[in-house]
């Protein structure tokens, strides 16, 4: 049974760090040794309510289980721990290494706007690794983003501005992590080299191509017989070839981007259930609801609040 790590125990971190900051119940940011993990570790696994970034800077790489995958760490990994993650430290944790962590209570988090239509990123709706190795420079802009963070919660004195600076800084943070990503798992759709049979390098133009209308017309068009006759193509070929190259068919992504734009909307718009559905091109609120909660679980109302 995994052990649950709240925002609260974090902050008992503090008296093991030389570098600590936070502002309060929303984020605490800090310098994470060997040593000092040594005197917190614990092997057993844990469940965190919240959400993680650890950037490691320096040491002796060692491997960290994030559930069923284990994933071994080196200078200028980052790793995230998302809510409900379950990780588990290996047994030979190196006493030399260096890592910068950023904790998030979720309900700080959740209220972080983020523009999704403003990424033009097909593999952001596809689950990322908990860890990637970054270049030295996107390591260093990374820890620059920290850095900010560490100042502007060390000198706060008012915690309602603070949160809004935070909020600013994080949204800006994630659009630069999304472009790490983009350049690792992007390649789901890239363009095969010179020598790559003809065919395949047709069907992943058609893939791209498909993404690019959806991002440009999802709001208002959400059948796969509109992307397939932008294309020149049957529906029937358009979803086989969108399926064989990205593993999820046609129908899919373009729910993704509608759900992804309708939970943003709910959100942080200010627009009621209503407004939303027709912002979305629904005929009404009750169908926009329906479909929703089929693919997301839940009613929008329950979105909300959420």
């Amino acid at each position: 049974m995994e052990r649950l790590i709240d925002y609260n125990e974090m902050t008992n971190i503090e008296e093991l760090t030389t570098m600590f900051s936070q502002v309060k119940d929303s984020y605490m940011f800090y310098r994470l040794t060997g040593k000092a993990h040594a005197s917190i570790a614990s092997h057993e696994p844990m469940k965190f309510n919240g959400c993680m970034m650890m950037l490691m800077r320096g040491g002796t790489p060692f491997n960290i289980r994030v559930n069923d995958r284990v994933y071994n760490l080196k200078p200028n990994t980052l790793l995230s721990v998302n809510n409900g993650d379950v990780i588990t430290a290996s047994d030979d944790m190196p006493t030399d290494f260096e890592a910068y962590v950023l904790f998030f209570n979720l309900s700080f988090l959740r209220n972080v706007n983020i523009n999704i239509t403003a990424i033009n990123l097909p593999s952001l709706f596809q689950k990322p690794q908990s860890a990637i190795e970054l270049s030295n420079n996107e390591s260093d802009s990374l820890l620059r983003y920290f850095d900010i963070l560490h100042h502007s919660a060390l000198e706060n004195d008012n915690d309602q501005l603070s949160r809004c600076i935070a909020s600013s800084i994080i949204s800006a943070m994630i659009y630069q992590m999304v472009q790490f990503y983009q350049h690792r798992i992007g390649q789901i759709i890239d363009t095969p080299d010179k020598d790559t049979d003809p065919s395949i390098r047709r069907r992943h133009e058609y893939v791209r191509n498909f993404l690019k209308l959806v991002h440009i017309h999802f709001a208002r068009e959400h059948s796969v017989n509109f992307y397939a006759q932008q294309l020149y193509i049957s529906p029937k070929y358009l979803t086989l070839m969108v399926r064989e190259t990205t593993g999820k068919t046609a129908a899919r992504w373009i729910d993704d981007f509608i759900i992804m734009e309708a939970k943003n909307m709910l959100r942080y718009s200010g627009k009621n259930i209503q407004q939303v559905a027709y912002a979305l091109n629904f005929s009404n609120q009750s169908s926009f609801g329906k479909y929703f909660k089929h693919i997301t679980g839940i009613s929008p109302s329950e979105y909300q609040r959420s």
